[in-house]
């Protein structure tokens, strides 16, 4: 959701509240975003003097989703403001990906819950770093977009012959079109173990970095 610039900060936080009870209202089933933008966010010159916290989540995203928007949004209310809406550069996303993974890094850091639940994600959780992940490398192997949770993988098996988490990335992919159908244990265990290679290499490389065999 994109705001005038003239919108108050409680117009803002009214809006998060209505998405987390409507979320709640129907069991989470109704996907939404919880991602609310002013205009003036999402054009140049981005914000850089961002303080790293959870208030602030959507600006260090602003490059993601302005990728997303220019990929499939469609205009359901208000003026069509697409066509004034920048591509985010290369540079751009790095920056901000950059950014993204210091909060990520400090926020794991203040608590031990989290750092738990990476260390053992249940299944949707461990689903979807992977699948996120995979959006990042897709762009910085081939310089296009891809925000489809149920296309990535096949794009990915297309595009990028040698990446070297596919088969992590074609189970999560059947676990995210079908959820209600449980992986055999083979294929769980697989994944769990893709995961954790995963999460050692992003460990020591830049956020720009591809994993190939």
């Amino acid at each position: 959701m994109v705001l005038k610039d003239t919108a108050s900060k409680d117009i803002r936080e009214l809006i998060l509240m209505n998405i987390d009870n409507i979320k709640n209202k129907f069991n989470n089933d109704i996907s939404i975003a919880r991602t609310v933008y002013k205009l003036r966010e999402m054009k140049r010159p981005f914000r850089t003097d961002i303080n790293l916290s959870l208030e602030n989540k959507h600006l260090l995203e602003v490059t993601t989703e302005l990728q997303r928007v220019h990929e499939s949004v469609i205009l359901l209310y208000g003026r069509n403001i697409i066509e004034e809406l920048p591509v985010p550069t290369r540079e751009e996303i790095i920056y901000f990906n950059q950014l993204s993974r210091k909060w990520s890094k400090e926020e794991v850091n203040k608590s031990p819950e989290i750092q738990n639940v990476l260390n053992d994600p249940p299944i949707n959780i461990l689903v979807q770093i992977i699948i996120t992940n995979a959006f990042r490398h897709y762009y910085y192997a081939t310089n296009k977009s891809c925000s489809n949770k149920h296309a990535i993988s096949s794009k990915m098996r297309q595009d990028v012959t040698s990446y070297r988490f596919q088969n992590a990335l074609d189970i999560a992919t059947k676990y995210k079109i079908n959820p209600n159908k449980e992986l055999n244990q083979t294929e769980y265990k697989e994944l769990k173990q893709d995961y954790k290679e995963l999460r050692k290499w992003i460990e020591t490389q830049p956020v720009d970095a591809l994993p190939l065999l």
